[in-house]
C-alpha cells in the first residue's frame, strides 16, 4: 500500500479505525509499514461477506490483506480457490498454518505482497477490510483489471461517494458493502431493432449510464435523423445492461448483454448494438 509519503495520514487513519470499531490492538498490529492496520473480522461477518459475494464452488477469490487468513479458508472450504496478499510475514504464516489446520492447503495460498502488485485480473470475487483512502487508490485497479461480472466486498468502508454500492448490509454494527464490476458501454452504440434504429451516445458512471438516443428514420433516397430523445433508467450489471427509450409509440425496456463492442438483444427479441467511433 504505497502511502509512507505521509505518516501523520497513516497514524490518523489507524487511530480513526480504532475508535471507531471501539478495540484495543497490539502495538505491532496498528502500522505494518502501511497504513491499514490488522483488524481480523469476525467468522459470521466472514461468512455474510462470502454469501454477499454469491461465491460459488471453483471460483477464484483473492482477500486484499489476508491477516490471519480466515476469509482465504472459510471461502477454500466452500469449495473456492482462494488467495490473500498480506504485507505482514507473521499474518501469512498465521493463514498458512490455519489453512492447513482446516484441511484446505490445497486451495487456500497466501503470499508476502504488497496488494498493489497483485493481479486481480481472474479473481471472480475481491474482499477487503481497508482504510478509506487506501480503497480509493485501490479502485482504479479494481475497475481496470476486475472482468465484468467479478465481485467486490468490503468490510467497514466503501469505495468512495461516487460509486455507489449494488448491496449494503449490516450485521451487528458491522457494515458490508457488494459490488458487481460494470462492463465498459462509454461512447457511441449503432443499435438496430424492431421498433426502428438509433445511435445511442453513452456517458457511463460505473454501473449507471445516462445516454442521447438519435432516432433515425428512412426517407428516400437517403437516411436523415428523425430526433433525439434521452433514455432513462440505463443501468449495468456486470454484462447486463438494460434501458428505456420512447420511439414515439411509449417507453420500450431494452435489455442485453455486453460482449465487448457488441450487444446481444435478450428483449425485446433480436436487437443488437455495435460501438462504433463517434
Amino acid at each position: 500500500m504505497r502511502f509512507v509519503a505521509s505518516i501523520s495520514r497513516a497514524v490518523l487513519s489507524a487511530a480513526v479505525v480504532v475508535l471507531w470499531l471501539g478495540g484495543a490492538l497490539a502495538e505491532d498490529d496498528i502500522l505494518y509499514e502501511r497504513d491499514t492496520p490488522y483488524v481480523p473480522t469476525p467468522p459470521d461477518v466472514v461468512e455474510r461477506m462470502l454469501d454477499m459475494a454469491n461465491l460459488k464452488p471453483g471460483e477464484y477469490l483473492i482477500d486484499l490483506g489476508s491477516g490471519d487468513g480466515r476469509i482465504v479458508v472459510m471461502a477454500a472450504q466452500r469449495g473456492a480457490r482462494a488467495y490473500g496478499v498480506d504485507l505482514n510475514p507473521q499474518r501469512v504464516k498465521d493463514g498458512i498454518a490455519n489453512a492447513a489446520k482446516a484441511g484446505v492447503s490445497d486451495r487456500a495460498t497466501f503470499e508476502v505482497k504488497d496488494l498493489f502488485d497483485t493481479d486481480i485480473s481472474k479473481a471472480d470475487v475481491v474482499t477487503t477490510y481497508l482504510l478509506p483512502l487506501v480503497n480509493l487508490d485501490l479502485r482504479p485497479r479494481i475497475l481496470e483489471q476486475m472482468r465484468p461480472g467479478a465481485r467486490l466486498v468490503t468490510h467497514a468502508f466503501h469505495m468512495g461517494d461516487d460509486w455507489w454500492p449494488d448491496a449494503t448490509d449490516n450485521l451487528r454494527g458491522r457494515i458490508l458493502f457488494s459490488w458487481t464490476i460494470p462492463a465498459k458501454v462509454g461512447g457511441r452504440w449503432r443499435v438496430e431493432s424492431e421498433d426502428g434504429n438509433f445511435v445511442l451516445d453513452v456517458d457511463q458512471t460505473f454501473q449507471t449510464f445516462k445516454a442521447a438516443a438519435h432516432v433515425e428514420r428512412f426517407v428516400l433516397p437517403k437516411l436523415v435523423e428523425a430526433h433525439t430523445t434521452q433514455i432513462r433508467d440505463g443501468r449495468l450489471n456486470g454484462t447486463e445492461i438494460s434501458f428505456a427509450i420512447d420511439m414515439g409509440v411509449g417507453p420500450r425496456v431494452y435489455r442485453g448483454r455486453v460482449e465487448n463492442n457488441t450487444i446481444v438483444g435478450i428483449a425485446p427479441q433480436d436487437w443488437k448494438a455495435v460501438r462504433t467511433p463517434k
